[in-house]
Parts: C-alpha cells; structure tokens; sequence
C-alpha cells in the first residue's frame, strides 16, 4: 500500500510525525531530519516533496526558534506553505528508569532537551528541580533517546509521553509545560498544484501566508497592520522574525518582519492589493531599502481562528 511520505524533525515519535500523520488523514511515512533546514531541503526534493515544520503561534507556549530559522533559510526557499495543524502539545519529564520525583532534585543531574521544550518547561524546572542542570538538545526526540542510552539515574529527558514510551523510557512527571499549550505545525509542499492532501470541509476559512520584509525601525510593522485594518482584512496571526535575521531580497539589508497570516483566498484581489500596498510603503532611510511582501501560500481553518 503506498503512503504519503514527509521530511520532519524528529522521527515517528515526534509531534511532527503526528501533524503530519493528521494532515494526511492516514499512516505516513516519515523521513527524520536533524535540522530545519534539512526539512526545507527535503520538501524541495522530488522525494518525499512534502515536510512539516513547526511555527510559533499567538497560543500559550511558543516556539520561537522556528521562527528565526524560517528567516535564516529565507523564506522565498520555502515550498509552499499548503496545510496548517494545531496540536495541544504536553512535555513529559522521562528518565531511563523509574525513580522518586522527590530524589531529582540534587546536584549532578542533568535534563536534556530541545531549546523550545527547556523554555516551555522553564518554570516547572525551576520551582520544583532548581538543581537539574538543562542541556540543550537538536530535537525532543533526539534527547530522549541519549538519555536512554546513558541509563543513569542523573540524566533526565524532556519530551512527549508517546515518545518516551516508544523508546523504553519512564515517566516521572507526566506534564511539566503550561496546560493548554498548542503548537503550530505548517505543512509544506513542493507542488502546491496537486491535490495531495484530503480537503477538510469543516477547515473552511482560507487563510493566505504572506512574507513581509520592512526596515528594523520603530513603527513599521503598524504601517503594514494600517493597510491591513484600512482595507477591513482580518489578520489571522502573525509570526515576526528575529530582529536582524535576513529577509528574502538581499544579503546586503537587514529586515524585520515576519509571516502573516491574512484571512481570505490568495487569489482574492483583495490579497494582490494588500501586497501591492505593502510594497509601495515607503521607509524614511533608502539606504535600508523598501517594504516587501511575497505570498508563501495558503490553507483553509475554523471560521473561529480570526
């Protein structure tokens, strides 16, 4: 039986795998990268031509990394952006055996994690196991399973419940990140012109993913929500990039700027005078450049996401 196959990272035990999995509807295959930009390269690529990444959202808990990196790959490198999936996300705490939560806490522990795991669990950490020591790790998956390789009673994992089960691990703390937190996963394809995905009916609001690139000075990203609320267009989320990360025209000119997600169809005509208005913006120093606007693509959600 032949099933879809996606660039992710992190292996079948990782939330990607799963938005993944519930973007597709069925079983998929998955293709583990250790990278971001792994996973952009692999969507690109004739095989497997699709790729989940995660983004940060206005939802509790986000993941700001993949936003600075959407910027670092440039976001014109991007495959179309033709899916989006919300997941409540819930971090575990694992150890490769079972132990006493109240005996974690004590020098010469260490908790590996992925960035945006240690700071979604930052606060359980320090209230309850100030003496734990984090390490950053690639990826949620990744870390869980050095830490069941090392099987010491002084290595800890943060990560999901599914994955430490998976891999052989024990939980000691079940959540250990805000509850209620969701992640935004987008789904990437290099052919947006196949219908490769099942179109969900209840996801029927049309939503276009535009790259906005406008000088690092105060007030400039309100010059483009000013065209946005003059023209009545909903803004359904914004994800702003990293200050001076480069954006898609040149390497020469830092940006700020960011990926906003605008209520309606790409192809509206209300969406070409959006980005036509954006990039007639003027900046008051020419040395850093003009506004620019670039549509990286679309998916369809819940009315109540605007």
């Amino acid at each position: 039986m032949y099933r879809l196959s996606f660039a992710t990272q992190g292996d079948e035990y990782s939330y990607h795998a799963l938005a993944a999995q519930l973007a597709a509807g069925e079983p998929v295959d998955v293709n583990p990268c250790d990278t971001f930009a792994q996973v952009v390269g692999e969507s690109r690529a004739n095989e497997p031509g699709l790729g989940v990444i995660a983004v940060n959202n206005t939802l509790s808990g986000v993941v700001e990394n993949a936003a600075v990196q959407l910027v670092r790959c440039r976001p014109s490198e991007l495959p179309p952006i033709v899916a989006r999936v919300d997941l409540s996300v819930a971090l575990s705490l694992a150890g490769s055996r079972e132990q006493d939560p109240a005996s974690l806490d004590r020098e010469g522990v260490v908790c590996l994690g992925q960035r945006p795991a240690l700071d979604q669990c930052k606060d359980f950490m320090a209230q309850f196991l100030p003496k734990v020591r984090l390490v950053e790790s690639q990826e949620s998956t990744r870390a869980i399973k050095d830490m069941v390789k090392a099987d010491s009673v002084d290595v800890l994992a943060i990560g999901p419940a599914f994955a430490a089960h998976g891999l052989g691990a024990a939980i000691l703390h079940q959540q250990i990140n805000p509850a209620g937190h969701k992640t935004s996963f987008f789904v990437l394809q290099r052919d947006p012109r196949l219908q490769i995905l099942p179109e969900v009916p209840t996801h029927h609001l049309p939503v276009t993913v535009t790259s906005v690139g406008f000088p690092e000075q105060p007030g400039e990203k309100e010059k483009v929500l000013a065209v946005a609320s003059d023209m009545g267009l909903a803004m359904v989320r914004i994800i702003d990039f990293a200050q001076g990360d480069f954006t898609r025209d040149t390497d020469l000119r830092k940006r700020g700027g960011g990926l906003f997600d605008v209520a309606g169809d790409p192809y509206d005509a209300a969406m070409y005078e959006f980005r036509r208005r954006v990039n007639q913006i003027k900046t008051n120093d020419a040395r850093i450049g003009p506004f620019t606007a670039k549509v990286l693509g679309s998916y369809y959600w819940e009315n109540t996401a605007v």
